[in-house]
């Protein structure tokens, strides 16, 4: 996260892996690190909490299109000089 210009920071690879499912497949599409709890859960075939935030990935994975998630991220770059630093 040390990086504020471009999305090179905020690219993470994630890999699941389900032996149910046959080929692979890469979503190009913007997921969030809140979306990896309803998706574990959904492959388990269980229930999310009701007040969880995110959203199942097990849609994208089967080859459907998402709509659109706003996503933020966070870096190690201040913009303003901070006092004792």
């Amino acid at each position: 996260g040390n990086s504020a210009l471009g999305d090179y920071s905020s690219r993470v690879p994630l890999l699941v892996v389900d032996p149910r499912r046959a080929g692979g497949r890469e979503i190009a599409d913007t997921v969030r690190s809140i979306d990896l709890a309803p998706t574990l859960l959904e492959l388990c075939g269980c229930p999310p909490a009701t007040a969880m935030d995110g959203s199942s990935l097990v849609a994208q994975l089967d080859g459907a299109t998402s709509t659109p998630r706003v996503a933020y991220n966070e870096t190690g770059i201040w913009l303003n000089d901070i006092p004792g630093m």
